[in-house]
C-alpha cells in the first residue's frame, strides 16, 4: 500500500464527541475534582478476583456486534480455504465469536504511532485495510489494552468517539488537529522557548493548580497528562480539563458496543527498597468501570475516585468525590516515565512557589514519576493479606512498563475475560538500537510462576535469546498453538498473535523520548505500522491474512474438536512456536 493511499483520500466525518455532549461528571470544565452526589447505598469499592457485572453487563450488548464483524473478518479472509465458509460457522457457532484482544506496547510516539499503524491495519474504515490488510479485525476485537505510548494511542481513539487512525491522518498538519505537533511543548524546536509556550504552560499551570487549591495532591503526572489533553483531545474545552475515564461510558460508540472495551494498565509504586520487576510488582488497570488489581482482588469504581470510603461506601452517605479520573491523568499515569525529562521544564515554571515546594513534597522518595491517588479507596478494606493497599493514606502509581513488561497483556490473561486470542503489538527499545528483543514477553510467561502472577496464564514463549537467534523481532509469531503444552497452566491462556516493531518503508526504531514528529514523520512512522502488520501487505506472504483467521479460531477448533483446515496446518507450521523457532523464511 502507498503512503498516498492512506493521505490522499476524501476526509471522513469526524468522529469525536465534545466533552460537553458526554456524559461528564464534572462541570465549569475545571481539572479540579468536586463534590458531587450519589446512591446512599452506593458500593464504591469491591473485594473479587473477576470483572464487575457492569462489565459482564456491557459484554451482553457489545458481544453480538463485534462477533458479527468477526464473522465477516474470517469469512473474507478464507475465501480462499476449501470449505471455507461452512469451517467459519463451526468456529461461529450460534454468533458467538472467539474473543479477540489487542495489546499495545509503551515505547513514547514510537509506540503511538507506529502502534496506529498496525490499528490501521485493523481496521475496515482505513482505504485500502480491506483488501491490502486486516481491515475488519479491528471491528471484531472485544478487548484494547494500552501502556504508556500504548495507552496515548488508545486513548486517542477512545476518547475521539472510537474516530479512526485514517480520519486522524486525514488532518496531520492542520492545526489544532489530534496529533498536532507543531506547537508541542516538549518539542526540541525553537519554538520552545517561546512567550507562545511560556504562557500555554502558565495556562496549564493555572488549570492544575485547581486541584491542588481544591485540597487534592498533584504531582508532575498531572502536568503531563494534562499536557498531553490538549494534543490528543483538541476538540475538548481546555484539553478536556473536565473530561474523564468514567465519561467513555457516555460516548456512543462505547455504549453502542461499537468500540473494544479500552483498558489502560499503570503499576503500584515500589516501596523504598524494593525495586520493581515482574516478579514483584502489582499491576493495576483502569477501565470505564472501576480502577484496580487482579493481583490483590481489589477494585474501585472509577468515577469516584478521590472520595472517602469507609468499609467500602462512602463516609458521608450521598456525598461523593467525582473528577478525579481526568482522562489526561490517566493516561500521564500509565506513563509517568516521561515526567522525568520534563521535570525541569515544568519546574522552572513554579520557581519560588508553593507549587514548586508542594510538587517536590509529593514525590515518593525524591520520585518525580509518581501518580497519587488520594484518598486511598482501598483503605481499611479487608484484603486477604495486610498490604500498604489496606492501611496507606494515598495510592501511588507509576508507568505501567516500568516492571520491564512493556505489553499490557495482563488484563487480557485473566480467566475471568475468557480471551481466545491477543494480538500483542511490541515497540518495546530492548536492544542499543531501540527495536524490541522479546524481553515484554519472556517476563511475562515467567511472571506466572511466582506469587505475583497467580491471576494469569500465559503460552510458552521463547526466551531473549532464542528470540534474537532466530530472528523473531523481524516477523510475525504465534504463542500457544499446542494446546499440549498448556494442560499445566491454572487455565487456558489466549494464543497470542506477536507483531514486533520492524522496518518496512521507514526506520520506526526512534528513541523513546524523541517527542518531536513532523507531520511527515508521523505519516510514515503510521505507514511502516501497517506494512509491519501485514507482512508488507501480504508481499512477504499472501496466506497471512488466512493465517491470521486460523490463528483467531485456534481455541474454537480445540474446544469444539473442530477439523483443522489443510490452510490451518500450513500456516501453523509457518508462525507458530512449540518449542522451536517459527519455520519461517
Amino acid at each position: 500500500m502507498l503512503l498516498s493511499k492512506l493521505v490522499a483520500i476524501a476526509l471522513l466525518p469526524l468522529a469525536a464527541e465534545s466533552a460537553s455532549s458526554s456524559s461528564s461528571s464534572t462541570s465549569e470544565n475545571s481539572y479540579a475534582p468536586k463534590n458531587s452526589s450519589c446512591d446512599d447505598l452506593i458500593q464504591i469499592t469491591r473485594h473479587s478476583d473477576s470483572i464487575s457485572s457492569t462489565e459482564t453487563k456491557w459484554l451482553f450488548k457489545s458481544k453480538p456486534v463485534s462477533a458479527n464483524q468477526l464473522h465477516g473478518f474470517m469469512s473474507k479472509s478464507v475465501s480462499g480455504f476449501a470449505d471455507g465458509e461452512k469451517w467459519v460457522q463451526k468456529v461461529m457457532k450460534s454468533g458467538n465469536g472467539p474473543t479477540v484482544g489487542i495489546a499495545v506496547s509503551g515505547g513514547g510516539y514510537r509506540a503511538m504511532l507506529g502502534g496506529a499503524g498496525m490499528i490501521a491495519a485493523f481496521d475496515n474504515r482505513t482505504k485500502g485495510a480491506s483488501n491490502d490488510g486486516l481491515g475488519g479485525l479491528l471491528q471484531g476485537s472485544t478487548y484494547i489494552a494500552g501502556l504508556s505510548g500504548g495507552a496515548w494511542l488508545v486513548s486517542t481513539l477512545a476518547g475521539n468517539n472510537w474516530t479512526s487512525v485514517q480520519d486522524i491522518l486525514d488532518h496531520l498538519g492542520q492545526k489544532n488537529s489530534i496529533w498536532d505537533f507543531s506547537e508541542y511543548p516538549f518539542a526540541d524546536s525553537d519554538s520552545n522557548n517561546s512567550s507562545a509556550t511560556t504562557e500555554w504552560w502558565e495556562k496549564i499551570k493555572k488549570e492544575v493548580s485547581a486541584k491542588q487549591k481544591a485540597g487534592f495532591p498533584v504531582t508532575l503526572t498531572d502536568y503531563l497528562g494534562h499536557a498531553l489533553g490538549y494534543n490528543m483531545f483538541p476538540n475538548k474545552t481546555n484539553g478536556g480539563a473536565s473530561f474523564t475515564y468514567s465519561d467513555i461510558q457516555g460516548l456512543s460508540a462505547f455504549k453502542g458496543g461499537e468500540m473494544p472495551l479500552p483498558i489502560i494498565v499503570a503499576n503500584h509504586a515500589p516501596e523504598s527498597n524494593q525495586t520493581l520487576g515482574p516478579y514483584n510488582s502489582t499491576s493495576f488497570e483502569f477501565n470505564p468501570w472501576e480502577l484496580g488489581s487482579f493481583n490483590f482482588k481489589g477494585w474501585a469504581q472509577t468515577k469516584w475516585l478521590g472520595t472517602r470510603v469507609k468499609n467500602g461506601v462512602p463516609h458521608k452517605q450521598g456525598n461523593c468525590i467525582a473528577g478525579y479520573d481526568n482522562f489526561g491523568w490517566v493516561m500521564g499515569t500509565s506513563a509517568s516515565l516521561f515526567t522525568p525529562p520534563v521535570t525541569p521544564m515544568v519546574l522552572d515554571m513554579f520557581n519560588g512557589t508553593s507549587l514548586e515546594s508542594e510538587l517536590n513534597q509529593t514525590m515518593t522518595d525524591g520520585r518525580n514519576d509518581v501518580a497519587v491517588i488520594s484518598p486511598n479507596p482501598f483503605k481499611k478494606i479487608h484484603f486477604e493479606e495486610e498490604s500498604t493497599y489496606a492501611t496507606s493514606d494515598q495510592l501511588n502509581l507509576v508507568d505501567g512498563g516500568e516492571d520491564q513488561q512493556a505489553l499490557p497483556l495482563i488484563p487480557l490473561l485473566q480467566k475471568s475475560r475468557n480471551v481466545d486470542v491477543v494480538f500483542a503489538l511490541d515497540f518495546s527499545a530492548d536492544t542499543e538500537d531501540n527495536w524490541p528483543n522479546g524481553t515484554a514477553l519472556w517476563n511475562t510467561y515467567q511472571r506466572q510462576f511466582y506469587d505475583a502472577g497467580k491471576d494469569i496464564s500465559m503460552p510458552l514463549v521463547p526466551s531473549v535469546e532464542e528470540f534474537m537467534k532466530n530472528k523473531m523481532n523481524e516477523k510475525p509469531s504465534f504463542f500457544g498453538c499446542d494446546t499440549s503444552q498448556l494442560k499445566n497452566l491454572r487455565h487456558t491462556p489466549p494464543l497470542v498473535v506477536y507483531i514486533p516493531n520492524s522496518k518496512y518503508s521507514y526506520a520506526s526504531n526512534t528513541s523513546t523520548y524523541k517527542v518531536s514528529y513532523t507531520a511527515e514523520e508521523q505519516a510514515k512512522m503510521i505507514q511502516n505500522g501497517f506494512e509491519a502488520a501485514t507482512m508488507g501487505n501480504f508481499t512477504k506472504d499472501p496466506d497471512f491474512r488466512g493465517c491470521i483467521a486460523c490463528a483467531i479460531a485456534a481455541r474454537r477448533m480445540s474446544s469444539r474438536k473442530i477439523t483443522l483446515p489443510t490452510n490451518c496446518e500450513s500456516c501453523f507450521a509457518k508462525y507458530c512456536y512449540n518449542g522451536t523457532a517459527p519455520n519461517v523464511a
